[in-house]
């Protein structure tokens, strides 16, 4: 009797031993895949000008390019987080802003914004509600998410992007610049054809990112 029990308590010990053995090697599995998920992320060098660099990468599912730029901008990063955050200010940077309202503020770092972008004709005009989120991270970096909300038309001659996210990430720099990077992905919607919008993605960060430069780097734009 005593032989047979300690018999089943080493076949369970045995048994258990298996179970563990194959939730380690799921778990290596899983962790090897999310890895590689992230690891296989490639961005492809699109343009460099005017000391912008633009980048792009395809994902899965989407239909157009998501692109990041990346510049230095010579103001401390205050200066361009407050030109960034005013949302007057829109139409004097961000390439082919009509208007940019706050339809809501619910904290500092939260706030619902209204934006229309001229299309060029034919084209009508774009409007998009996004949703912002503001954080301050360790050593004087900002980064600002924006992600688009569907609500009620406000114009019935426009229309509504949908899908549309952007992020910010302002760092400083050791002699009081702003490294800003732009990583960006948005579907217009309408009948636009792929290759239009993706060239247009291109000039939209270039000139944008132009004007900001500009309107940072000389005090007396503020």
């Amino acid at each position: 009797m005593h032989s047979e029990n300690i018999s089943r308590l080493f076949q369970k010990f045995r048994s258990n031993i298996r179970i563990l053995r194959n939730s380690l090697a799921l778990s290596f599995v899983l962790g090897a895949a999310w890895i590689n998920a992230f690891a296989n992320e490639t961005w492809h060098p699109k343009e460099r000008k005017d000391g912008i660099k633009i980048e792009f990468k395809n994902n899965e599912g989407e239909k157009y390019e998501e692109f990041l730029a990346e510049t230095i901008i010579e103001a401390p990063v205050k200066e361009v987080f407050n030109i960034i955050s005013d949302t007057t200010l829109c139409a004097r940077w961000v390439h082919r802003c009509l208007e940019s309202e706050v339809v809501y503020q619910r904290s500092l770092n939260e706030k619902l914004i209204y934006q229309i972008t001229k299309f060029p004709f034919p084209s009508k005009s774009r409007e998009v509600y996004l949703h912002t989120e503001i954080s301050f991270e360790e050593k004087g970096s900002i980064v600002i998410s924006m992600n688009s909300r569907k609500f009620k038309p406000k114009r019935t001659n426009l229309i509504q992007i949908n899908e549309a996210r952007i992020r910010y990430v302002l760092k400083p720099t050791k002699d009081r610049k702003t490294l800003i990077t732009w990583q960006q992905y948005f579907d217009p919607g309408g009948r636009l054809p792929l290759w239009i919008i993706n060239r247009e993605g291109i000039t939209f960060l270039q000139k944008s990112l132009g004007n900001l430069k500009n309107l940072a780097e000389t005090p007396s734009n503020n």
